[in-house]
């Protein structure tokens, strides 16, 4: 089950990041930014640099947005294997 959240993990950052670069194109929709940005957190758990950086953006954060994004990001992650546990075919 682990393995499973590893390579969605991993899986949801590379789309994202790549979705992120794709929008950064279209001049008028700055979208990108928030794509990479989320993907960042993502991948930070495979890159120990990222890592290492977004912690320093959370001593930096006054207003604890960055906290309350990565608690939104963990609830997402618990909903997807809360549904994998559900999933009536693991019970054949």
């Amino acid at each position: 089950m682990r393995n499973i959240k590893k390579h969605v993990r991993l899986t949801l950052g590379i789309l994202l990041l790549i979705m992120g670069i794709a929008l950064m194109l279209i001049p008028f929709l700055p979208v990108g930014y928030l794509f990479i940005f989320i993907a960042l957190f993502f991948l930070a758990t495979y890159i120990p640099p990222l890592n290492r950086f977004l912690d320093y953006l959370k001593e930096k954060d006054q207003k604890g947005k960055l906290a309350e994004m990565e608690k939104k990001i963990k609830n997402f992650e618990n909903q997807f294997e809360d549904s994998e546990k559900e999933d009536p075919q693991d019970e054949k």
